[in-house]
């Protein structure tokens, strides 16, 4: 039983030891704290009552449903039973602690087991994982073998034991639970109790797991890749800026965050600071300095100091507006730890040299959104991936820049890791950008996703997508305007939903370089939908590098699709390898020929002779990205033939840029 009663926590936790665990160790006011925190958790886990069959979430059972049912659920699939269970997302906190069941632990052949929906289903907080802190207890009775301390008909003792989720160890004695129990879909643990020698001793089973991975002896306080909140929110950014301002203060170097995700929580992190919701509380606090007064007997006057703020190295102090002092009159100085509870993030602004006024840093709170972008150091700041993420089909409502009113602006380069199982409400990774840059990224899973909705002056380099695209019909982008790249980008997807499916739905600025669209069936545009007036064929007698070259689609698998729009495919073969077939697309070798034999072919011929292996043809586009100016934001990939068996593969997009034995310039060949 978990324990959520203060008194609880004021006896002795006897785990370990054959201490007698009546005794009082702790006074009334720890203990109610401690209480009240396992409380706030236990108000949030609810008993499974069954599916939601239109989005296939958990539903969460009923008070009422539970009690009038008693223990019978044999019928609880019914329509009418469904209709009495919580969704998500459907009540308040307050609501879904008054009327969801609690899980109950119920005897299954002498093992007590419980089953909580892992995540947070209110309102405020719906998807957010539920965690137990290390100070919560369980209570424990044991069945007594000689019914001399009987409590009752099931012959248990009369008396229960107690301990912390803190006492359950690894092999190597370390706590496993040290900094808390947090809810993982799929997984399980299971507590084995009793005595050894004479101890009251508990022990983790590591072999019961509902997944192929256990997490019986690991450490839990790092399993990665699960929706929420890191265990010190939004650390990876503000240790980012701080170490930054440090650099460019005290060693004379560019301020230059550098910012690094590794895990889910910290990529739903980033979400929340350019969406603006990263802080939970309206900005309310003033901000302003303090000085102290003594008299100078010497001088015959008053000298006056500034105070530096521990909290921040500044003369900085906040306090706020609606309550500014005490009963005494003095101010109320809201201090960093009183302002995180209320929801603030604090953060540092640096200020680079103006003529003769050094540089100097303020600090400031989160209240809008960050886009990763510099107005005063007219700079986009870069985010990498450090690890692949897995969301494990976590359904996410926005992705990172929900609105025109909050793009993203930074550059986000992926290092060539993937992200799975995105399960996208919107469709795009990064809805609305300006001037950034998503870079070296591969993108897998079932569900649909793109990365951009509209972009403005936006590069999308070095993307690998193997996942279905949006039902809006566009694998990379919808809408891209301004000088906008789309370099080095390869999408498969073995069903297309929408035969409008493009690498692009409509631009007008565009430079598009080594591409490949591999779905089949599409109509219309197979690389840009519409809008490209620009993309249009050059005279082959007077070739140039252009804004489109390289690019390749399946002309065999869609038929009805162009390159561009409504446009002609009658590119030359130097500025646009075209794949009319399925295994020139996945060519392996150079296949080129005189220019006087190529021109003798029929015409039906010159369509299965190709110049270059489209990926080679492709690592020069990328080349040519990553030496113009577009190029500051480079394409760290490059392209190799893969081969299976007697079966040719599409080209795979892997780590490093091309070298010049990998790429060939598309202008020297003549076919």
């Amino acid at each position: 039983e978990l324990c959520l009663d203060p008194a609880d926590y004021m006896r002795e936790d006897n785990a370990g030891s054959s201490d007698d665990d009546a005794s009082d160790i702790m006074n009334k006011t720890d203990a109610e704290n401690i209480a009240n925190e396992v409380r706030a958790a236990y108000n949030r886990m609810c008993m499974p009552g069954g599916v939601d069959i239109e989005n296939y979430r958990l539903k969460a059972m009923t008070k009422a449903f539970f009690t009038n049912s008693s223990s019978d659920f044999e019928h609880i699939v019914s329509e009418a039973n469904q209709a009495q269970m919580i969704s998500f997302n459907t009540k308040n906190a307050d609501k879904i602690r008054d009327e969801a069941q609690r899980p109950t632990f119920i005897n299954n052949n002498g093992t007590f087991y419980s089953i909580a929906i892992p995540y947070d289903m209110s309102t405020e907080k719906h998807g957010e994982p539920i965690k137990l802190p290390g100070k919560a207890r369980f209570k424990v009775w044991l069945r007594d073998v000689n019914s001399g301390d009987t409590g009752g008909p099931s012959s248990e003792e009369n008396e229960y034991h107690i301990f912390s989720l803190s006492d359950i160890k690894n092999t190597k004695g370390e706590s496993l639970f040290a900094n808390g129990m947090t809810f993982f879909a799929g997984y399980s643990h299971m507590f084995t109790v009793g005595y050894h020698y004479g101890n009251f001793k508990v022990d983790i089973n590591p072999s019961f797991s509902w997944v192929e991975q256990d997490l019986g002896s690991g450490d839990f306080s790092d399993v990665p890749n699960t929706p929420g909140t890191s265990e010190t929110p939004y650390k990876w950014w503000t240790d980012a800026i701080n170490t930054a301002i440090g650099d460019a203060l005290y060693n004379n170097q560019t301020f230059d965050p550098q910012f690094k995700i590794s895990s889910v929580k910290e990529f739903i992190e980033l979400i929340n600071l350019v969406n603006g919701t990263a802080a939970q509380h309206e900005g309310r606090l003033t901000s302003t300095a303090r000085f102290s007064k003594t008299w100078d007997e010497k001088n015959n006057c008053w000298n006056r100091e500034a105070i530096i703020n521990s909290e921040n190295g500044l003369n900085q102090w906040w306090y706020d507006p609606d309550n500014v002092t005490d009963a005494k009159g003095d101010t109320i100085w809201v201090n960093h730890a009183a302002a995180a509870e209320r929801g603030y993030i604090f953060f540092k602004h640096y200020f680079p040299p103006d003529g003769d006024k050094p540089a100097y840093t303020s600090e400031d709170y989160l209240n809008g959104p960050y886009s990763f972008y510099s107005a005063i150091m007219k700079s986009s700041f870069k985010i990498t991936l450090t690890q692949d993420l897995d969301f494990g089909d976590y359904r996410l409502t926005k992705g990172v820049g929900n609105s025109a009113k909050a793009k993203f602006q930074g550059i986000f380069d992926g290092q060539m890791h993937t992200i799975s199982n995105v399960n996208m409400a919107d469709g795009y990774l990064f809805p609305y950008t300006e001037g950034a840059a998503i870079t070296n990224l591969k993108l897998t899973g079932n569900h649909p996703l793109g990365v951009v909705n509209e972009g403005t002056t936006t590069k999308i380099a070095g993307i690998a997508s193997y996942v279905p695209a949006p039902s809006s019909g566009n694998s990379l982008a919808v809408k891209l305007s301004g000088s906008s790249y789309v370099v080095g980008c390869i999408h498969h997807s073995e069903s297309v939903n929408d035969a409008s499916v493009a690498l692009v739905g409509s631009a007008g600025d565009l430079h598009m370089w080594g591409c490949m669209q591999t779905s089949a069936r599409i109509n219309g545009g197979a690389l840009v939908r519409s809008g490209a007036t620009n993309l249009a064929p050059q005279d082959p007698n007077d070739l140039k590098w252009s804004r489109f070259m390289c690019n390749y689609y399946d002309v065999s698998e869609s038929p009805a699709a162009n390159a561009v729009g409504t446009v002609t495919d009658t590119y030359a073969v130097q500025e646009y390898i075209r794949g009319s077939r399925t295994y020139i697309l996945c060519a392996v070798n150079d296949n080129k020929l005189p220019a006087d034999a190529y021109q003798n072919l029929p015409d039906n011929r010159k369509k299965d002779i190709y110049g270059l292996a489209p990926w080679k043809a492709m690592n020069y586009g990328i080349h040519q990205y990553n030496n113009s100016v577009a190029g500051k934001a480079p394409c760290n990939a490059h392209y190799e033939a893969i081969t299976a068996g007697y079966s040719h593969l599409y080209p795979l997009l892997k780590a490093n840029q091309p070298t010049a034995e990998q790429y060939e310039d598309v202008l020297e060949q003549s076919n």
